[in-house]
């Protein structure tokens, strides 16, 4: 089963570095997809095409772009192996799936799968967390500017419920539209309690675990909430340099294979 990390900011590390952590963690490449961004920062198309050019030579590793904005997007599509959209809702997926597809052609190849959060919430006890991380991201510059184009903000795409069955409707409506989704679980506290009792809620909700969870093993290991990947170093390292949280997740995509990938859960963690 592959593994891999979310977008790891190289403005903060430097690449070579993460590359080392890679080495020295005895993770192994074939296996491994690495993601990349910049961070909060801009930076030209060249750093992001020699960084993905870098990553290549030096590891036999797959290289997810996360991408914000019409730009990145097309690049991220022209040489990405994978796209990795951070709080995106459908709409701005399927505006996004067209880009992906002008950048590819560029390059004369198929557009990359699209990964994508959708973060889910249990009203009302984490309705405070909730508003907390969707304030701070209607504040973020790239974000606000995604959401007001669609006349929302971010706390309209959350998906928010009681039950598995309140859920249901809003996790299908985002899953639909992604090749792999990541639910990232906005909890009041970061309790075990907490995170197991949206976990098993979510897992209900997602028609993708509930597939793989009737499924082989290996079908359930895809879509098993909560997992820790074994790159869990290289997170923690990452989180100590740049003084961020990690963003990280197992995933199912088999080089060569375009299929849709099952749902993983994890908690969202506030800065």
């Amino acid at each position: 089963m592959p593994i891999g990390t979310g977008v790891l900011p190289f403005n903060r590390r430097p690449l070579e570095l993460l590359i080392q952590d890679v080495r020295e963690l005895g993770i192994p490449e074939e296996r491994f997809w690495m993601g990349i961004g910049w961070g909060e920062s801009s930076s030209g198309a060249l750093t992001r095409r020699n960084a993905v050019a870098q990553i290549h030579s030096e590891l036999d590793a797959r290289v997810i772009v996360g991408a914000v904005g019409p730009n990145m997007t097309r690049l991220a599509g022209e040489i990405g192996d994978g796209v990795s959209f951070t709080w995106w809702f459908r709409e701005a997926v399927e505006e996004s799936r067209e880009l992906l597809a002008e950048g590819a052609a560029r390059a004369n190849r198929e557009p990359p799968p699209v990964y994508s959060y959708i973060r889910c919430a249990l009203l009302p006890q984490a309705e405070d967390a909730m508003n907390e991380v969707a304030d701070r991201y209607d504040q973020a510059g790239s974000f606000q500017r995604l959401f007001r184009s669609h006349g929302k903000r971010a706390h309209d795409t959350v998906v928010t419920g009681t039950t598995a069955a309140e859920l249901r409707p809003g996790i299908k409506r985002e899953e639909e539209v992604l090749d792999y989704a990541i639910i990232r679980a906005i909890t009041a506290d970061e309790s075990a309690e907490s995170i197991l009792e949206l976990r098993k809620l979510a897992g209900q909700a997602s028609s993708r675990c509930r597939d793989a969870a009737s499924g082989s093993r290996r079908d359930q290991l895809r879509c098993r909430a909560g997992n820790k990947p074994s790159v869990d170093g290289l997170g923690r390292r990452i989180q100590r340099s740049a003084g961020r949280p990690d963003r990280r997740w197992r995933h199912d995509h088999r080089p060569g294979r375009r299929q849709r990938g099952a749902t993983t859960i994890h908690r969202n963690r506030r800065a």
